[in-house]
C-alpha cells in the first residue's frame, strides 16, 4: 500500500490507448475498417478511379480533379431537377429536393467538440512521429537507425521501378484492406507476429555474439 506521502504519478497511458481513446481518431478509423460500408466502398473506388486516370489516362491532377467536379455537380443539378419534374408531372403536393433533403443544412459540418478531438488526434501523431525520428536520428539505438537506412534504401531501389502514383495506390490499398483483415484476424496476426519477432530476436542476438564486446553494448536491443 503506497504511503500519504507517496506522490509518484499514474503510469501513463501508451500512445494506442491515447488514440483509441480519441473520437476523431474511432470515427476515422472506422471508416477504414469498412464499418459503413456504402461509404468506405464509395470512397475508395473514388481514389482508385482517380489514381487509375492519372496513370493511364494522360490526366494531370488538376484537369482530373475540375473534370470530375464539373461532372458531379452536372449530375447533382440533373438528379434534383429531374427529381422536381417528375414530381411535377406526378402532381405532387410538395415537390422536395432530394439531395437538400437527405443533407439538411449543417449536417455535413463538423462539431466543436470533434474538431478539438481531431486536433489532438493529430498532436499525438506529431508528436510521436516526432520522438521516433528524433531517437533515429540520434542514433539512440544504432540497431534500429541502421535498420532505418536498410529499409530507406529499400525505398530508393524500389522508387526506381515504379511510379509515385502506383505507390499511391499501394498505399491506398494497404490503407482499406489492413484495418479491416486485422479486425477480424487479429489474434491470429499478433500470435504470428510475437513468434516472427521471437525468430528475429534469436537471429539478431546470434549475430551480436560475434561482435567484440565494446560494439556489442551499444547494440543491446531495448
Amino acid at each position: 500500500m503506497a504511503s500519504q506521502g507517496d506522490t509518484s504519478p499514474a503510469p501513463s497511458e501508451s500512445f494506442m490507448d491515447q488514440l483509441r481513446a480519441n473520437k476523431a481518431f474511432v470515427s476515422i478509423s472506422s471508416l477504414f475498417k469498412w464499418e459503413e460500408p456504402l461509404a468506405t466502398g464509395l470512397l475508395f473506388s473514388i481514389i482508385m478511379v482517380f489514381l487509375f486516370l492519372i496513370s493511364f489516362g494522360g490526366y494531370s491532377v488538376l484537369n482530373l480533379a475540375g473534370d470530375i467536379a464539373c461532372i458531379f455537380l452536372l449530375m447533382c443539378g440533373l438528379f434534383i431537377f429531374g427529381s422536381q419534374m417528375y414530381g411535377k408531372w406526378k402532381k405532387e403536393a410538395v415537390v422536395h429536393n432530394p439531395i437538400g433533403d437527405r443533407f439538411a443544412k449543417g449536417q455535413l459540418g463538423v462539431s466543436e467538440e470533434w474538431m478539438r478531438e481531431a486536433f489532438e488526434m493529430k498532436r499525438l501523431m506529431w508528436n510521436k512521429l516526432m520522438e521516433s525520428t528524433r531517437d533515429v536520428i540520434c542514433f539512440e539505438s544504432p540497431a534500429k537507425s541502421f535498420a532505418w537506412v536498410v529499409l530507406l534504401y529499400i525505398f530508393g531501389v524500389l522508387g526506381s521501378y515504379i511510379s509515385g502514383v502506383t505507390f499511391l495506390a499501394i498505399v491506398t490499398l494497404i490503407a482499406f484492406v489492413w484495418p479491416r483483415v486485422y479486425a477480424e484476424q487479429h489474434a491470429v496476426i499478433d500470435a504470428q507476429y510475437a513468434k516472427a519477432c521471437e525468430k528475429m530476436g534469436e537471429g539478431y542476438e546470434a549475430a551480436l555474439a560475434k561482435v567484440p564486446p565494446a560494439i556489442r553494448a551499444k547494440f543491446k536491443p531495448e
